[in-house]
């Protein structure tokens, strides 16, 4: 495992991705929070994404600095989202009930409602398999399979 957090911030004109590597808890998770807020004010940007897949272990401090910067980001009105969580940092934070971390943040106006947008690609969400109806009609006969 490593022993100290190892951050890599890019820049893309899709936004800023900032890779972690190493260990997330009490002793590194204020570096990590630093990072972000200075590179928020540095960089305008309408997403942040923060790559785990190098992160080797996360606690409880280190999910709590997740917490504050997705408010922080919000806040901002910018996207937090995070990319290729592995497993055991998942489970930590399922142990935790912050499993809303891991989800893509929605944007919400000023009253705390859906924005427009936002309920509109709700509204036009892709179909799922359960949602799928017969095209047969009443009383007609089902198309035989050669």
């Amino acid at each position: 495992m490593a022993e100290k957090l190892q951050l890599q911030l890019y820049t893309s004109p899709v936004g800023l991705y900032l890779a972690v590597h190493g260990r997330l808890d009490a002793t590194t998770a204020h570096r990590m929070a630093r990072v972000v807020d200075i590179a928020l004010d540095r960089f305008p940007t309408h997403r942040i994404t923060l790559g785990l897949a190098g992160l080797d272990a996360i606690d409880v401090a280190g999910i709590s600095a997740l917490i504050q910067l997705r408010a922080l980001a919000a806040a901002r009105g910018i996207h937090l989202a995070t990319d290729r969580t592995p497993a055991h940092v998942r489970q930590a934070i399922h142990a935790l009930g912050a499993d809303y971390i891991l989800e893509p943040a929605t944007s919400t106006d000023h009253t705390g409602q859906p924005s427009q947008r936002e309920a509109c690609r709700r509204r036009f969400a892709p179909v799922g398999p359960a949602c799928v109806r017969s095209t047969r009609r009443p009383g007609q006969t089902p198309p035989t399979r050669l």
